[in-house]
């Protein structure tokens, strides 16, 4: 039976598994390391550790986030970076964004694709917005996480601080 991980138990499988200086941030199951490897190879080193240990075999996806934060098409976001979503996919390619074709996105609110980044935009708030529920009708079985603009703003600090 799967067992609970919380920060502490999944620095110390990261940490076993070499990854060195490991944080996590907040309960969200993201973590920071310095670490040499591809994504790829990264994300299955993970992903079997965690089946090994705890008995389960999530979806994890490794990234930088720096490149995604200096990549941002909606600088309106910087003071108000909670409307802003980062969709980080595994696999770009699983993402079907043909239905939300059909006219340039407003500059003020919208998405853009950015390959591995899909950048939401919703000042008038997630939960109500029809882009959001239309998008979430077209993501396809790929692994993806998404966290705001804040929270990765954040995830990105607590890198800086390691190694």
């Amino acid at each position: 039976m799967p067992q609970a991980v919380d920060g502490r138990g999944f620095r110390a499988l990261l940490s076993a598994q070499g990854f060195g200086d490991a944080a996590t941030y907040m309960q969200s199951g993201n973590a920071v390391s310095p670490a040499d490897g591809t994504p790829d190879g990264l994300s299955g080193s993970i992903r079997e550790g965690r089946a090994a240990q705890f008995g389960f075999r999530p979806d994890v996806i490794a990234l930088s986030l720096d490149g995604a934060l200096a990549a941002n098409p909606f600088p309106e976001a910087d003071d108000a970076p909670s409307p802003l979503h980062l969709f980080f996919l595994r696999r770009p390619d699983t993402l079907d964004i043909a239905p939300l074709q059909g006219g340039a996105p407003r500059r003020t609110s919208g998405w853009r694709n950015g390959g591995p980044v899909l950048y939401l935009h919703m000042p008038s708030g997630f939960g109500r917005s029809k882009l959001a529920e239309k998008l979430a009708r077209h993501f396809s079985s790929g692994p993806k996480t998404g966290r705001n603009l804040r929270s990765c703003r954040k995830i990105a600090e607590l890198a800086r601080g390691i190694g």
